[in-house]
């Protein structure tokens, strides 16, 4: 059985936290994805949870600011919970070698300069470097869970550039997937599985800018139907959503993207969303 390694990113820069605000049930919300994450790896067995422990203390810091008291206290007691057992803190155990540089590479990262075009080169986390350089293993799996916005590219995946002076074979380009919760980890686990079957890096779907509450709404390109995954952490039930071109619901797929007879609901549209 393949290895997994979860390596979760945490807001630590002020426009994150703006974007969370002073609401509990917010933080609440991060809490559950990280939960929900990690109980889909007990099933899997084989895993690991990686974090960086200045990534996450700066996120707790800069929370003080919003939340005051007992409530911050207990966020900080779960989340320290959590990764208590089976993971790694790459700030103190880190496998990306000193001798390279991990640069964040993004298609919009440009600017002219007397007519030339240069590309910036963003120094990457180094929770994105540890998770650049463990991609770099075929046998295992890596994947990169988003929890801070900062990380939001518009894509599947975030780019980074290894590089160095001396060293032969470099620079080289490392394509690390990311997911932005714990539905799109879900996604990606069944992908990697068995099933095969997956919304993300599907040439048979195109991705939307439709969302139904956090999820990524696809259209696909042979019908216009539109799917979404869907789910329920308590139940782990995993499955899709899928609609006419219209928005009405024709009813569940599997996670192999078969539709199952006797699931359409008759009252369910996502017309507004997608008109």
């Amino acid at each position: 059985m393949m290895k997994i390694a979860a390596y979760f990113i945490f807001p630590n820069k002020d426009d994150d936290l703006i974007a969370l605000g002073d609401d509990p049930t917010i933080y609440d919300g991060l809490i559950d994805n990280v939960v929900a994450i990690k109980q889909l790896l007990k099933n899997h067995q084989d895993f690991e949870l990686c974090y960086d422990a200045k990534n996450l203390n700066c996120f707790l810091k800069m929370a003080k600011n919003l939340l005051k008291g007992k409530y911050l206290d207990d966020f900080r007691t779960q989340i320290l919970h959590i990764f208590g057992k089976r993971s790694r803190n790459i700030d103190t155990k880190s496998i990306s070698s000193p001798a390279y540089k991990y640069i964040n590479w993004d298609i919009a990262s440009w600017y002219v300069n007397n007519g030339i075009t240069c590309w910036c080169a963003i120094q990457s986390d180094k929770i994105i470097a540890d998770a650049a350089e463990v991609v770099c293993d075929k046998s295992n799996k890596t994947i990169l869970v988003n929890i801070a916005n900062a990380h939001l590219t518009g894509r599947d995946a975030i780019y980074v550039i290894k590089d160095t002076d001396n060293i032969d074979g470099s620079p080289k380009m490392i394509t690390t997937p990311i997911v932005n919760g714990a539905n799109d980890f879900a996604d990606w686990y069944a992908f990697i599985s068995n099933t095969g079957f997956s919304l993300k890096n599907n040439p048979k779907f195109e991705k939307t800018a439709y969302r139904w509450e956090k999820q990524c709404i696809y259209r696909c390109l042979e019908t216009g139907y539109f799917w979404y995954f869907d789910y329920f952490h308590k139940k782990n039930k995993r499955h899709y959503e899928v609609f006419d071109s219209n928005g009405a619901h024709l009813g569940e797929a599997d996670e192999c993207g078969q539709l199952k007879d006797g699931t359409k609901n008759k009252n369910y549209f996502i017309r507004k969303i997608i008109s």
